[in-house]
């Protein structure tokens, strides 16, 4: 192994995958292997449409229940599917069954989860600003000391929720962010940036604006934690890594158009096959798959890690000397109970036994 500089050392956190009881069998299992931190995410559709994709919340609870030391969140929530006061209750509920390991991860919102059911994707950042002000709100709320709220977006008029977080002052708030106007937000009012889809590079220039916006507001900016989202592939053989990861990282980098672009890779794709504005339905989704063979493999080295335990302890070493305090992964090896066991025996100790 290679000697790196002593620094904190690195949180790693895990998005689960799978059905229901698969979510749940990875949230058990990232505990065991020593993960800080499992994530479920929030879709109603998504771009895999032969798999199951489970109520986000049902499944954290599920999680709670079975484990004790991880901590746990949405990776991410939006503002549209559910108003930020069933937001503040959701998550004040968890904190309480999980034993105040709650995280909360919220973002601006897609329109595969939005416009095949009659939702409109309206201004997002303003309404995320808004949501997330008026959950801290109502966490900080009482029956005699009531909030109050007057937004463009949500109104609070002598409101409070009757569960109390036990994380004091409340429950950390992750924001998912990518362009500037979110990235600022991250800095103004968010305890942690959950970055999606970057390379080292970019992950650190994302990060100077995060950091630029918090101090002017006077914030420190080293009480901002930012986790970098990494589709991860690890295995003995290089080369099943890579074919394990090829796919799944080519499909999510073509709908990271913008992200391609600052790479300097650029498709020829329709304007709406983005992340934010994809629907899901079989025509796009075959247009979505053809677009993937477009993408080189050299995109998917950048943003990914993906190879032997070593290939990815660099790629995760690169993230953190560009300022990430955390690596949440996809897991996309090609099996997924080895992968735990190098997770649990090099991965996470070396970068916790470097610090």
């Amino acid at each position: 192994m290679r000697n790196v500089e002593k620094c904190d050392a690195l949180k790693f956190g895990l998005q689960t995958a799978g059905d229901l009881f698969g979510m749940v069998k990875c949230g058990v299992e990232a505990e065991k292997a020593g993960f800080d931190m499992v994530w479920v995410g929030n879709h109603l559709t998504f771009w895999f449409t032969d798999v199951q994709y489970p109520e986000t919340f049902v499944t954290l609870a599920c999680i709670a229940m079975q484990t004790s030391r991880i901590r746990l969140g949405p990776g991410v929530v939006d503002i549209y599917l559910r108003h930020p006061a069933v937001i503040a209750q959701t998550i004040a509920t968890l904190d309480v069954l999980s034993k105040g390991r709650v995280n909360l991860g919220i973002g601006a919102g897609e329109e595969m989860n939005l416009a095949p059911f009659g939702l409109r994707f309206d201004r997002p950042i303003a309404r995320l600003r808004e949501g997330v002000k008026v959950i801290k709100r109502l966490w900080e709320a009482t029956p005699s000391s009531p909030a109050d709220f007057t937004g463009q977006y949500y109104n609070l008029g002598n409101a409070f929720i009757q569960v109390r977080q036990l994380q004091k002052p409340h429950p950390p708030i992750y924001i998912s962010a990518t362009g500037r106007l979110a990235l600022r937000l991250v800095g103004e009012l968010a305890d942690g940036w959950y970055a999606h889809l970057h390379s080292p590079e970019t992950f650190k220039e994302s990060v100077q604006e995060i950091d630029a916006q918090a101090l002017k507001v006077g914030r420190d900016p080293k009480d901002i934690e930012k986790l970098a989202f990494v589709f991860a592939s690890v295995a003995k053989d290089y080369d099943a890594a890579l074919q394990s990861i090829r796919t799944p990282a080519s499909m999510v980098l073509v709908l990271a158009k913008e992200r391609l672009k600052a790479l300097g890779y650029e498709l020829q794709t329709p304007e709406w096959l983005t992340m934010e504005h994809v629907v899901i339905n079989e025509n796009n989704l075959k247009i979505l798959r053809n677009a993937a063979k477009q993408v080189p493999v050299e995109a998917i080295q950048t943003t990914m890690a993906f190879g032997t335990p070593d290939d990815c302890i660099s790629k995760f070493e690169a993230f953190q000397k560009a300022g990430a305090t955390g690596i949440i992964i996809y897991n996309a090896s090609p099996n997924k109970e080895e992968s735990f066991d190098i997770f649990k025996a090099k991965i996470i100790p070396y970068f916790k036994e470097a610090s």
